[in-house]
């Protein structure tokens, strides 16, 4: 028994009509929507408060101290 059937020969398949896409780069509708995440506007540089006195400002490390965690 033949599970698959290719059709009569000579004919073609009944296949609907391939969709009109868009062309990349032209918008198909005008965007009517605000843009929910505008971009980010540049935060102007701001002078670092000193500490004030008495105060001890702790180093900065770039990531963990010590490196690699030792087993002992």
């Amino acid at each position: 028994m033949q599970m698959f059937q290719e059709g009569r020969p000579g004919e073609k398949p009944d296949l609907p009509s391939p969709p009109d896409l868009p062309v990349p780069g032209e918008p198909a509708e005008p965007d009517v929507y605000p843009d929910p995440m505008p971009d980010p506007q540049p935060i102007p540089p701001q002078d670092p408060i000193p500490p004030g006195p008495g105060e001890v400002t702790p180093p900065v490390y770039g990531g963990q101290r010590g490196g690699f965690a030792t087993l002992s």
